[in-house]
């Protein structure tokens, strides 16, 4: 009987840890300003001490942008008819306020469309959204800070919020 007793409460134990470390672990989807909750977001920060110096050379507009798009593979792209990637590279310039390029510090930012006839797509919510944007934040030739947030509208005319709300990310951390 005592055995009996003993084996249910170490399976209590192993199924307590188990469901206590399931609920602990830590997503990359974020929530932590606003705009996060209008779209899905996700962040993550590499190395926490270059976010001041990253934050600080934006603030003075001496930075250096890029950028990258890619295009669906499974399904004829549709998005870059209606969107710009020079453009949203210039717009989000305009909106940190670029003085100089500064190598030193380096925005990536890569347009994806989203491709709905990706075999590896299998939940309809895959499907929902037309593309993200990711910005890279780089510090010295070394990512430092990465900020993914999808966009919805078949034309990418949401995509000056998103802009908006990656320069809050930045400024938020």
């Amino acid at each position: 009987m005592k055995r009996y007793i003993f084996a249910i409460v170490v399976f209590i134990l192993v199924l307590g840890f188990y469901a206590y470390n399931q609920s602990a672990k830590s997503s990359a989807k974020s929530f932590r300003i606003q705009c996060h909750k209008k779209t899905t977001t996700f962040e993550k920060i590499y190395h926490p001490k270059d976010i001041i110096p990253i934050q600080k050379a934006i603030k003075n507009g001496n930075f250096t942008i890029s950028i990258s798009e890619q295009k669906s593979k499974y399904m004829k792209t549709k998005l870059f008819s209606y969107i710009n990637s020079k453009d949203i590279a210039k717009d989000f310039a305009t909106l940190l306020n670029h003085k100089k390029d500064d190598a030193k510090y380096k925005i990536h930012i890569l347009t994806y469309e989203n491709d709905k006839l990706d075999p590896k797509k299998k939940s309809p919510k895959a499907k929902l959204y037309e593309g993200y944007l990711v910005f890279s934040f780089y510090f010295d030739d070394k990512l430092s800070y990465r900020l993914q947030l999808d966009f919805y509208e078949k034309d990418g005319r949401d995509i000056d919020e998103l802009l908006m709300c990656a320069k809050k990310s930045l400024n938020s951390l």
